[in-house]
């Protein structure tokens, strides 16, 4: 019990919340990425119109990675960053300030300075319509596989809204479109049937680093979720996992 309750407390000052079996309330704010372990964190306001939260680098040089956000309304924020010197919790030090569109899975770029606290605070200016009526398209890499110069897979809909036409594509790693093409429509699973579309797509030669399979290229579809919506095909899985499906 006492190991299950330092969990939770852990929990609650890096994420902001603490999540469980059984507990269909989930409070998380934030999580975080390319930090490693050599951080701590405070989450100080968790409201859907507000976030604040304090993180310490115990790194000996600035470190990047990201914080993502997944307790905020859809809506523009303004998020001030900078360093705390004596303990107060605000910011002391000159700050960047920068207004921008967020909703639950956004993530924010950060620069830790080493031996500091960084201070994040993001407040609602404009609340924008909720997201969760839209599509989500996705696509993952164990459904993917590529015969020579035929790319194969499956594009589903995760989310709300139908897709009037969805696009496949393939690009480059300057983002040149290599390959397209268009699928039609894919309906929301919203009487709780899978939907999706297999398809396969002719590449112009065999596929080379920098390679990417991308749904809806020209991003025309509004979705819950974007960065489901790509996978590079130099890193496909080398275990075909549709083998023994349906």
């Amino acid at each position: 019990l006492f190991y299950q309750n330092l969990m939770r407390y852990a929990s609650v000052c890096y994420l902001g919340g603490f999540c469980g079996r059984g507990k269909f309330n989930p409070m998380t704010a934030v999580s975080w990425e390319g930090f490693g372990t050599d951080y701590g964190a405070l989450v100080l306001v968790n409201r859907g119109s507000r976030l604040k939260v304090l993180v310490y680098s115990y790194a000996d040089k600035h470190m990047e990675g990201t914080m993502r956000v997944w307790a905020l309304d859809h809506g523009r924020y303004v998020i001030s960053t900078g360093t705390d010197n004596d303990g107060d919790f605000t910011i002391d030090s000159p700050g960047v300030r920068e207004t921008r569109e967020l909703a639950k899975a956004d993530g924010v770029k950060l620069v830790l300075p080493p031996r500091a606290v960084t201070v994040i605070d993001i407040e609602l200016v404009e609340k924008l319509d909720p997201i969760f009526t839209r599509a989500d398209l996705a696509v993952a890499a164990r459904e993917t596989e590529v015969e020579g110069d035929i790319l194969s897979g499956v594009v589903h809909n995760i989310g709300s809204g139908d897709v009037a036409d969805v696009t496949v594509s393939v690009i480059d790693g300057r983002g040149k479109v290599l390959a397209l093409k268009s699928l039609g429509m894919l309906k929301a699973p919203v009487d709780l049937v899978a939907k999706r579309l297999p398809f396969t797509l002719r590449l112009p030669g065999k596929a080379e680093n920098g390679w990417k399979l991308v749904i809806d290229p020209e991003n025309s579809v509004p979705e819950i979720y974007e960065e489901n919506n790509s996978v590079a095909l130099d890193d496909l899985p080398a275990v075909d996992y549709r083998e023994g499906w349906e």
